[in-house]
């Protein structure tokens, strides 16, 4: 009887731990851990290749994949989102905002970095917008390149036009879809008339003689936080712990960049095309991987106002939860 005894709970035993030969314990056979993050182009969503490169994801979730793919703009990444095709998002907050309204399963788990977009021409007789306005509609032809429309950067553009008394759309027509690197391509051979640009292009066209009109956001220089870490909210659910650590891996990253330029440069410079010393100058001057000196949920509804006030949004958000992950929320920004 003992015996018997004996045996049952051995195989008791083994059906709980599974073990029976043949079977693989449960943490084995569980499916492979694969983060699929979103990068676009430009200083101001960096932050992501330092994630990449110091492998700050398999840092807080060791045996973790990440598979990077690289974006156009963030209506690109929306789209990828929502369809199920990505897990994580470098976003403008005007691409990711339109999504939410749209009831997108995504939401924004960090606001990362504040940077300037800024109009930048080759005609260097151009003063202002006044003057940009009248040459725009005059001149046969005019294209003024830009990722998308209704981009971060045309948003930027839009709000400008109003508070310098234009209609808002008064430049919709004259924006070709372009990317960052194709719309400077083409602007220094005068190929389109302007470009709505952030760093690094902007400044690199300025080297090379272009003319910038104005940084465009309606803060003090031209500054807005607006990069958003965007996450879909189905995958962030079913995988709370690698979710967790895809959070803690960007502030870091943020963090790290902000106290070590010259490392940040050295690894960003390869994907930039820029020299080292080029990038260090541009983390130091041209982005802000800190943004705790702004009020984060006054900045984004303002921007979701005027959003919705020209009509590129039918739903505003009332309060920073509406949509953000509760680590935001509850950050105090």
């Amino acid at each position: 009887m003992k015996t018997i005894k004996m045996i049952v709970v051995a195989v008791l035993v083994l059906a709980l731990f599974g073990l029976f030969p043949g079977q693989v314990p449960k943490a084995v056979a569980a499916e492979k851990c694969v983060v699929r993050v979103a990068q676009q182009y430009g200083l101001w969503c960096a932050v992501n290749t330092i994630v990449v490169k110091k492998k700050l994801i398999q840092k807080y979730a060791p045996g973790c994949e990440v598979v990077e793919t690289r974006f156009a703009s963030g209506a690109d990444v929306r789209s990828a989102l929502i369809a199920g095709r990505l897990d994580v998002g470098i976003s403008g907050f005007a691409p990711f905002i339109k999504g939410w309204s749209k009831g997108a399963p995504t939401k924004t788990a960090d606001v990362m970095t504040a940077y300037k977009h800024e109009l930048v021409t080759y005609h260097k007789d151009i003063k202002d917008i006044h003057d940009f306005v009248k040459l725009a509609k005059s001149k046969k032809g005019f294209k003024i390149g830009a990722p998308a429309p209704g981009s971060s950067n045309h948003i930027a553009l839009q709000w400008y036009l109003k508070i310098n008394g234009y209609d808002p759309k008064t430049l919709d027509m004259y924006i070709i879809k372009m990317k960052h690197p194709i719309s400077y391509q083409s602007l220094i051979k005068k190929q389109v008339d302007a470009h709505l640009t952030s760093p690094p292009f902007a400044v690199l066209e300025k080297e090379k003689g272009m003319k910038s009109i104005a940084a465009l956001w309606p803060n003090p220089g031209g500054w807005m936080p607006n990069a958003q870490v965007v996450v879909n909210t189905k995958w962030a659910k079913e995988n709370p712990k690698v979710y967790q650590a895809v959070v803690k891996a960007y502030n870091e990253a943020a963090k790290w960049s902000t106290e070590h330029p010259r490392e940040a440069a050295e690894i960003l410079a390869p994907t930039l095309k820029m020299s080292v010393e080029d990038t260090m100058k541009q983390l130091k001057t041209e982005v802000r991987y800190d943004v705790s000196e702004y009020d984060i949920e006054k900045q984004l509804l303002r921007y979701a106002d005027f959003m919705y006030e020209v009509g590129l949004i039918k739903k505003k958000p009332k309060k920073l939860s509406d949509f953000a992950m509760i680590e935001l929320v509850e950050a105090g920004h």
